[in-house]
């Protein structure tokens, strides 16, 4: 995760982890309706619910990943947020370590 610009994925719940990165995610699911009603279902209004970009074809894909990557690096709310929450678990993780170390 550290060493990607961006999360292309369909149903994995990668995304909440890649979330703390601050970097864009695009869920790309052409067989939703089969994965939905079918396969197995969603929890919640799955992809709705996370409020990311979906792309249902490889043309949206291209154009979703061309906007996502002439925005990265700018900040807003959202990647604000995720830098802090990446210090504050980086911190927590050095606490403990040192914790465990005494």
């Amino acid at each position: 995760m550290l060493a990607s610009d961006m999360l292309i994925s369909d149903y994995s719940s990668i995304f909440f982890d890649y979330r703390l990165t601050g970097r864009p995610m695009i869920v790309h699911a052409p067989d939703l309706e089969w994965y939905r009603d079918v396969e197995r279902g969603f929890y919640g209004r799955w992809p709705d619910d996370p409020g990311l970009p979906l792309s249902r074809s490889q043309s949206d894909l291209e154009h979703l990943v061309q906007v996502a990557l002439a925005t990265v690096g700018k900040d807003n709310a959202e990647e604000t947020t995720a830098r802090e929450n990446v210090k504050w678990v980086c911190k927590w993780v050095l606490d403990a370590m040192q914790y465990a170390c005494e």
